[in-house]
């Protein structure tokens, strides 16, 4: 499967014949029936899914490290392997192949070895245990337990000159297939950092690299979010300066993608575009910064911004040397209808349905104008049926993916400033400030 995000991309395209990559994407992850899955037995959904997590990662370590020819790999790793490939287990394409897999197999792993059956309670004496799927649950239980432990002894004892790298994806998903649900991804986050520190220790040349919003990251329940944060990740700020091209990592990145089409070194902004744009409205003329003007339509995302970029090249006509300012102004209207305005109905999805989101899109319109007061809309949202706090939760969910931003108003400047999660990141939503819509919605909402 394709893997959408641009930095699993870049890494797939950065590997060298010592690196070995496995992408998983959980676009079509079944999260709303993974904590009722077959292999789940009776201790219930606060220990199965860690260990399923944990299962379902090893497996992807078992199938690259068969990849790898220089592996250096204790006996009972490839009688493991032998083992699950007798009875049909295979390389997985995808996480769900490996929940189908685990779910629909009966299997003898011949196994434990004599220095493993201490590690699982076993006698001595013991060669093989099976794993069925439609064992009873308490059974179920045990043996899964062995087959991990049985699985993580064997990888511990891997190792390789080579690197390799488990990328994973798509955890958006869990939004809309789960019902708000976040525990699933949680647990996959807490036990990867836990597996990547036990092969860190046991020097095993593998690495679990997830890939998460990070407004999405700060809502799961974590109980050491603020360790994974500071000691596991790296997040990444795209947006720098919108007046220096050079410092921009967005213009970075659209004219790596340019360059990569073209197989030739390339500035789109300095062949492309003008520097300038002039906005005329019914009252005056302004002159902006290009760059400035398209990311005024974006989160400053990666992915807005390409997209906006498409929608402008969508609108240019190749008879024009540049794009005219009248096409740049084409092409982000398009953009905000047909793209913004879906992605932002795509934010509350996973948490509203379709009528209350539209309600509250109704409510932004009837004020006629992008600017409202926040309590006011909450107001008018309650009377129309929404149950006390809903409307802020909806109000807040926007704020976080920069939908809506704040106004602040300086009475000794007297000056206003609006403040929005992607230009300040530690901003907060205050129902007490009025909001502010993004510049991407006043056209689909009909304010310009």
């Amino acid at each position: 499967m394709e893997i959408n995000s641009l930095l699993l991309t870049y890494v797939d395209s950065c590997k060298s014949h010592d690196v070995f990559t496995t992408k998983s994407n959980l676009d079509s992850f079944p999260f709303s029936n993974f904590t009722t899955a077959a292999f789940y037995g009776a201790l219930g959904k606060e220990r199965s899914l860690p260990q399923s997590w944990v299962w379902l990662l090893l497996y992807q370590m078992i199938w690259s490290l068969k990849k790898d020819n220089s592996i250096k790999a204790p006996e009972s790793f490839f009688r493991l392997v032998s083992e699950l490939e007798k009875i049909g287990f295979s390389a997985p394409s995808k996480f769900d192949d490996i929940v189908t897999q685990t779910r629909d197999k009966k299997s003898t792993i011949r196994g434990p070895s004599f220095d493993l059956a201490g590690l699982i309670g076993v006698n001595a004496a013991v060669t093989s245990f099976e794993y069925e799927a439609a064992t009873t649950n308490q059974s179920k239980d045990i043996v899964f337990e062995k087959l991990i432990t049985f699985t993580k002894y064997a990888l511990m004892q891997c190792h390789s000159d080579n690197k390799h790298f488990i990328l994973i994806d798509g955890l958006d998903r869990v939004l809309f297939t789960n019902k708000g649900d976040l525990s699933p991804i949680a647990s996959l986050i807490d036990q990867s950092s836990s597996l990547n520190s036990e092969l860190k220790v046991n020097e095993v040349p593998i690495k679990v690299i997830i890939v998460c919003r990070k407004d999405l990251f700060d809502r799961l329940p974590l109980y050491n979010s603020n360790a994974i944060k500071q000691s596991y990740s790296e997040e990444l700020r795209w947006f720098t300066d919108a007046r220096d091209h050079n410092k921009n990592e967005l213009v970075f990145l659209a004219n790596h993608r340019a360059s990569l089409f073209l197989g030739r070194e390339i500035n789109i902004f300095n062949e492309a575009f003008n520097e300038n744009i002039e906005i005329t409205t019914s009252t005056t003329t302004r002159t902006y910064l290009v760059l400035t003007y398209i990311l005024w339509h974006t989160r400053n995302t990666p992915r807005d911004f390409l997209m906006a970029l498409r929608y402008i090249q969508g609108a240019h006509d190749p008879k024009n040397e540049k794009v005219t300012d009248k096409e740049i102004v084409e092409g982000l209207s398009n953009y905000a209808h047909d793209y913004f305005y879906d992605e932002i109905k795509d934010e509350l999805m996973g948490y509203f349905d379709p009528d209350s989101i539209d309600k509250l899109f109704s409510i932004f319109i009837s004020y006629g104008k992008y600017r409202m007061p926040t309590r006011d809309v909450i107001e008018k949202l309650e009377k129309g049926g929404f149950e006390k706090g809903t409307a802020e939760k909806m109000l807040r969910i926007l704020f976080d993916c920069s939908a809506i931003g704040h106004i602040y108003y300086n009475e000794a400047r007297k000056k206003e400033t609006n403040v929005s999660k992607h230009y300040r990141a530690q901003s907060r939503f205050n129902p007490n400030h009025d909001l502010i819509l993004h510049r991407a919605l006043w056209k689909p909402f009909g304010f310009v």
